[in-house]
């Protein structure tokens, strides 16, 4: 199965953070590598107002996987605080890295612990624009649009910007 996640970090090392993050979901050696994003620049969504300046930077990667969904959230959860994530409670506070699955193959989840397809993926500019380049043509389910359309309908694309082709 594919399984698609949406990297984010704006604190730190930001490119580091993403670069451990990628390899933190490689080191369960339980996927393969089959796709990367750029690295994108985009603005913090829906913070407070200290954290406005604080930028992300923002990646998709993308594994042919047997591991479920649930067991994917299980090893995200520990590559984020392996690397410092600190969960305080605060809505979308600042972080070194947030690991999201966008999707995973065909499948359909939605519990109070997961939900998959990722329910805001399709106006998150941050997550459209990097999906869009790995996978145009990709439909996701419950959906009849292909990621890249979806992208160029996307209100949230103002403050996109690729800053690195190749991490």
């Amino acid at each position: 199965m594919e399984i698609g996640f949406s990297l984010g970090s704006n604190q730190g090392d930001r490119l580091g953070f993403l670069q451990a993050a990628r390899d933190g979901l490689l080191t369960t050696g339980a996927g393969r590598l089959t796709a990367q994003s750029g690295v994108y620049e985009t603005a913090p969504v829906e913070v407070a107002e200290a954290y406005e300046a604080m930028r992300f930077l923002n990646a998709v990667v993308v594994l042919e996987s047997e591991a479920s969904p649930e067991d994917w959230l299980v090893w995200l959860a520990e590559v984020e605080q392996a690397l410092g994530r600190v969960r305080t409670g605060v809505r979308n506070a600042p972080r070194t890295v947030d690991i999201d699955i966008i999707y995973a193959g065909s499948m359909c989840r939605d519990t109070k612990e997961l939900s998959v397809p990722h329910p805001r993926w399709m106006v998150r500019g941050f997550v459209l624009a990097p999906l869009a380049e790995v996978r145009p043509d990709l439909v996701l389910p419950g959906m009849t649009e292909a990621v890249k359309d979806v992208w160029c309908g996307c209100r949230d694309g103002s403050d996109v910007v690729r800053v690195i082709e190749s991490w």
